[in-house]
């Protein structure tokens, strides 16, 4: 029986049995906060780094990863990378406001470790992702309130990125 901290799996490594075995699944379970804080505080911006690398190799859109890190950072008192952007990314991919090539390259700013650049490139699509809400939305703009909502949004967006969106 090969060890896995009790989990009591006999045909697969522990690697497999705490992490998973693809991508997805790898990230899933990093998503844990306890999993999070103990890596975060053994490896700091390395540790980031090696989840975006993964993340660009096989983009995993439905994940909280990103939202995860942060919290787990700041819950341990050092935020090597305001991760939110990056997650905010995934959000903008989701509402085809930017294309997989677009994901990547934001992603490749976060291994730079660098806020500014990643908010100016989702400034820059700003736009791209009112347009494509609306769009996406058409049939329920006619009553206003998906409208309002959208607006909501780009509000918010704008309160991050201290800019109007035009």
């Amino acid at each position: 029986m090969i060890p896995t901290q009790g989990k009591g799996v006999s045909t697969r490594s522990f690697f497999e049995a705490d992490f998973g075995t693809t991508a997805e699944e790898f990230i899933e379970n990093l998503a844990m906060p306890e999993d999070l804080q103990g890596m975060l505080s053994i490896q700091g911006a390395v540790f980031i780094t090696d989840i975006i690398r993964v993340f660009i190799e096989e983009p995993y859109l439905s994940t909280n990863i990103f939202d995860a890190l942060y919290k787990a950072q700041k819950d341990i008192k050092k935020v090597v990378l305001d991760t939110r952007s990056l997650d905010i990314a995934l959000r903008y991919r989701r509402a085809s406001a930017i294309s997989n090539t677009e994901l990547k390259n934001i992603m490749r700013l976060g291994l730079e470790c660098d806020e500014t650049k990643i908010e100016a490139r989702l400034y820059q699509k700003s736009k791209q992702l009112r347009e494509a809400l609306r769009k996406q939305n058409k049939d329920e703009i006619a009553n206003e309130i998906i409208f309002d909502k959208i607006e909501g949004i780009i509000v918010l967006l704008q309160k991050i990125y201290r800019k109007e969106v035009k």
